[in-house]
């Protein structure tokens, strides 16, 4: 008597609900290949299987021919009451990606030696279908979801991102810090950049809410007095704003002052040349006097230490200018040139002629000799004081230096001016 199997139903199982679409491509594809769960039922004269059968699918081209594709076999396979279900695994990304694919189906008990073909099935496919392998996913078109969760399913309580309409969160193991990186990849055409089309906001509890190597932000026009950039306090009433070569003050408030602030002993230095268009003003550090509002920082009359640390020891006048030189360098200051004496003589003659007490630089100096400083090349010039008039601040005087300072005569004072 002649054995007959029938095929009688056959469903593709799906990880979660979804609509499939009769005329969708298949759209799955990745190294490892395609996972594909099958399911359905089987007669065997009328009857319905129960044991042990032996599957065979062939991935078919396409629904008009029988030109095999792929084939994979499914041995020992239980069937109860006729239902069964297997995953066919490892079918490849070629054989389905972007194409309709079809199944040609064929079973047969362990102890026969051929198959017996039910038929042709063709695989609906079906949104979150099982898969394996890296990059499994492909969609040709839009992808459309309320929130997205990418982990390593591989591994409990993995990190990973989350994201949804309006935010991208990280996500991970409870207490645990977990960061996001956004990483650009480079090419033969130049360094791959992060780019943000729109304002950007970092805000943050920690003292580091936005870390990275380089940043470049670009203006959206060109107009330059607004800025391109803007950092603010938490509550937004001040911060500093970057524009076009302009470094300013910004924020809610009326006012808000700009500090350029050095760290620990560190200083603020200005490598070219510095030009003030308001006043300018300064507190001056401890041993220094202000002259016209901060300008120059000038310091008391000082007397340069010979050896053992004496002053006025009996030693060449170039060694004790030495010391006075790295005695200003150690205020980070230097030794008072002829300029700055001008200066803070011409504010002594002003503030007198209006009535002010001022500073006259060569006050305290008595009868002694003044110590000039030259910043070019680090001498030391002796002022000529061969007569009254060069002793003090007067308009008519010469005050010029005569020269490079030599021998041991006299005491020496000098001030310290930055």
């Amino acid at each position: 008597m002649k054995t007959t199997f029938r095929h009688l139903a056959v469903a593709l199982l799906a990880s979660f609900c979804g609509s499939a679409i009769p005329s969708a491509h298949a759209a799955l594809g990745g190294a490892s290949g395609i996972v594909i769960p099958y399911a359905g039922k089987l007669e065997l004269d009328g009857a319905l299987v129960t044991g042990t059968i032996n599957f065979e699918f062939k991935v078919l081209e396409s629904s008009t021919t029988l030109v095999v594709c792929q084939t994979k076999e499914i041995p020992d396979v239980p069937v109860t009451n006729g239902e069964f279900a297997v995953t066919i695994p490892g079918v490849s990304e070629a054989c389905v990606k972007g194409k309709d694919v079809h199944l040609q189906i064929a079973v047969k008990t362990p102890d026969s030696n051929s198959f017996v073909v039910l038929g042709k099935q063709r695989v609906t496919p079906v949104l979150g279908a099982l898969t394996s392998g890296t990059g499994d996913f492909a969609v040709t078109d839009r992808l459309t979801a309320k929130s997205l969760t990418v982990v390593d399913p591989a591994v409990s309580d993995a990190p990973g991102i989350n994201i949804t309409t309006t935010k991208i969160s990280a996500v991970g193991p409870i207490l645990s810090t977990q960061n996001i990186t956004l990483q650009p990849k480079d090419g033969q055409g130049g360094s791959g950049r992060v780019e943000v089309q729109g304002p950007l906001t970092a805000s943050s509890l920690s003292t580091s809410a936005l870390s990275a190597s380089s940043v470049v932000v670009r203006s959206p026009d060109n107009i330059g007095t607004t800025n391109i950039a803007d950092f603010k306090a938490l509550n937004q009433t001040q911060g500093v704003g970057i524009g076009f070569n302009t470094v300013r003050a910004t924020g809610s408030n009326a006012a808000v002052d700009l500090f350029l602030e050095g760290k620990g002993t560190g200083v603020v230095v200005v490598n070219d040349d510095l030009e003030v268009n308001g006043s300018f003003s300064s507190p001056c550090r401890a041993g220094f006097t202000a002259i016209d509002g901060g300008r120059i920082c000038i310091s008391t009359v000082m007397q340069p230490r010979g050896a053992g640390g004496a002053v006025g020891s009996p030693v060449p006048m170039q060694d004790r200018a030495d010391a006075a030189i790295r005695a200003c360098r150690a205020q980070r200051a230097h030794v008072c040139t002829h300029t700055d004496i001008q200066q803070v003589c011409g504010n002594f003659l002003a503030d007198a002629a209006a009535g002010i007490s001022g500073l006259n630089p060569y006050s305290e100096i008595g009868t002694g000799n003044l110590w000039y400083g030259d910043l070019v090349s680090n001498d030391i010039f002796m002022f000529n004081s061969s007569g009254p008039d060069f002793t003090v601040c007067r308009a008519d005087a010469d005050n010029q230096s005569a020269g490079p300072a030599s021998g041991s005569a006299g005491v020496a004072l000098y001030r310290c001016c930055y």
